[in-house]
């Protein structure tokens, strides 16, 4: 098997992660979720969001240091109420590759080879550059092994010597502290994506190999993948919802109805993308908020979410495109070309 070329691997440890479920269609994810930790100045390593439709269930989930895992649990719990669906995992880490182009290919290795070694994948998040596996604590090892038997990097032969190298660095998890007095947050930019199609799937753990080979296929046919996220549902099984042009809908269901033939799933057409990358997304507090609240007050429904690495996703119908954009642009601050 001739490996795939990528940029490089970074680790995230001591994680906790913190997953709503629901199956109502009313969000409120500024008011219940976003807001609180805002408010409480915690730093989200990875947030994914998937909004339920017509009763089917969606959720969200989110990554914090082990150390804040509780308090996390428990501002959510109040905002909420008391929830069952409400869960908190404390052995989790993050491992993320990049740059993955939006190649299906690189999805499509990745989780195939994942579910042959055995890596317990709690959730996927992606963002235009990079995808972010959420990995049990006992798996991480094996999920390393695993990400180099698939690619190779141009800084590392083995794995082993990508070990020696984190091990030399002073990168491994922690809470970054930081201070802003920023009036805007200021981001680079917001790039749209339109002409998409989101297909939500529940699946089980072994049906991400069946996706991935799904994934193979799709990249055959010359298609990208910009957006996919996958979160912790009830029953031991992954809520999962990608993004595809519109213009290969037949092809996606006929892939899909042959490799996930007991799976079912959904399609939402048409939505479009929007993607912001900042120059503090890493290390603040805060920023998920100011998009979902901004959002929200629009009364433009989130369909799905990704904050992960250093940029924020959001899937939103393509009516609310133009809207959704001008507000943004509004709510944050991006440098302006000088004339």
């Amino acid at each position: 098997m001739t490996k795939i070329k990528l940029g490089g691997l970074k680790l995230w440890e001591a994680g906790a992660q913190v997953v709503l479920s629901s199956a109502c269609e009313e969000q409120r994810l500024a008011v219940n979720v976003s807001g609180p930790l805002a408010a409480e100045k915690i730093n989200i390593s990875l947030f994914s969001h998937l909004a339920g439709d017509r009763g089917s269930e969606g959720g969200t989930a989110l990554c914090v240091t082990r150390a804040l895992g509780a308090s996390c649990s428990s501002l959510v719990k109040v905002s909420q109420g008391e929830l069952e669906s409400l869960r908190l995992q404390t052995d989790v880490s993050i491992l993320s590759i990049f740059p993955h182009d939006q190649r299906l290919d690189v999805f499509g290795r990745l989780l195939t080879a994942m579910v042959e070694d055995g890596v317990e994948v709690r959730g996927l998040a992606t963002s235009p550059s990079a995808i972010a596996a959420v990995v049990s604590d006992p798996t991480v090892d094996r999920g390393i092994d695993t990400i180099f038997r698939c690619f190779e990097f141009p800084s590392y032969a083995t794995a082993a010597d990508w070990r020696a190298g984190w091990r030399r660095s002073d990168q491994r998890g922690g809470e970054i502290i930081a201070s802003y007095e920023e009036r805007l947050i200021k981001i680079y930019g917001v790039v749209e994506e339109p002409d998409l199609d989101l297909w939500m799937l529940p699946l089980t753990f072994p049906d991400l190999a069946n996706l991935g080979t799904a994934m193979n296929e799709f990249g055959r046919f010359g298609l990208k993948l910009p957006f996919l996220v996958a979160l912790p549902a009830p029953g031991e099984k992954l809520l999962c919802a990608l993004c595809i042009a519109s213009i290969a809908a037949d092809e996606v269901e006929r892939v899909l109805t042959i490799h996930l033939p007991g799976s079912t799933f959904r399609r939402r057409s048409p939505v479009a993308a929007l993607f912001l990358h900042g120059p503090h997304f890493g290390d603040r507090y805060g920023i998920a908020h100011a998009l979902i609240q901004t959002l929200e007050r629009l009364d433009t429904k989130i369909l799905a979410l990704s904050c992960a690495i250093s940029s924020i996703s959001a899937v939103i119908s393509a009516e609310d495109l133009s809207a959704a954009t001008g507000a943004i642009e509004n709510a944050f601050s991006i440098p302006r070309a000088r004339g």
